[in-house]
């Protein structure tokens, strides 16, 4: 969680020398997102909304979930049609 912490950080970093604003930023209810003073200090002073999502529960991440999906259907699908055996 806490490589976590400072990979949001560059994020908002990088994203501002391109020119760009993170106006909103939706983390799980961790204590890393939601008690780490330094981290919540650079959503202030950036002003990014911080929005956290419900503890165990993975459909308020909709979006995440289908892509993750998808991919592992593809995933699959290439394995079948390789003829390699299961386990891998």
């Amino acid at each position: 969680k806490n490589e976590a912490v400072q990979h949001i950080k560059d994020f908002v970093t990088t994203a501002k020398t391109y020119g760009f604003q993170v106006m909103c930023l939706c983390t799980n209810s961790a204590k890393a997102f939601s008690t780490d003073k330094s981290f919540v200090q650079l959503l202030e002073t950036s002003g990014i909304q911080q929005e956290l999502s419900t503890p165990h529960s993975q459909f308020q991440n909709c979006f995440v979930e289908c892509h993750i999906q998808t991919i592992q259907n593809m995933i699959s699908s290439m394995l079948h049609t390789s003829g390699l055996l299961k386990r891998y």
